[in-house]
């Protein structure tokens, strides 16, 4: 059996929400909400002492191209909603 096949019976037999079993199946991780979802502990991660962080331009890029927005206002919104 596959490691990716066992995780997934595992947590489809525990009972554990959707969407995290979705984050953790391959197929699954250019869907929108995935994508979101990842992107938004990325950020948190990188952003988490500041954001001065030098892999913040990645994720703010990421996080644009998903809303389709530039980064200017990408960053804009980003950062009012940490404030």
């Amino acid at each position: 059996i596959e490691l990716q096949d066992l995780q997934q019976a595992l947590m489809r037999a525990w009972r554990l929400p959707e969407l995290l079993v979705q984050i953790n199946a391959e197929r699954h991780a250019e869907t929108a909400q995935v994508r979101n979802v990842l992107l938004a502990v990325r950020l948190a991660r990188h952003s988490a002492r500041g954001w001065d962080n030098a892999a913040l331009p990645d994720d703010v890029r990421d996080i644009a191209a998903l809303l389709n927005l530039g980064e200017v206002p990408t960053l804009h919104l980003l950062r009012e909603i940490d404030a």
